[in-house]
C-alpha cells in the first residue's frame, strides 16, 4: 500500500515539474521571438 501512494506522489510531481518546464519554455521562445522582433525593427529603421 506503501508503494503505491509514494508512486502516485512521484507521478504527481513528475507531471507539475512537467508542466513547469513547459511553461518556462514557451516564456523563453515568446520572449525570444520579442527580443528579435525589436531587434530587427530598430536594425531597419536605423538601416533607412
Amino acid at each position: 500500500m506503501e508503494n503505491n501512494v509514494t508512486d502516485y506522489i512521484d507521478l504527481g510531481l513528475a507531471e507539475a515539474d512537467y508542466g513547469f518546464l513547459m511553461g518556462i519554455t514557451a516564456n523563453l521562445i515568446g520572449f525570444t521571438f520579442m527580443f528579435f522582433s525589436i531587434f530587427i525593427i530598430t536594425y531597419i529603421s536605423r538601416k533607412s
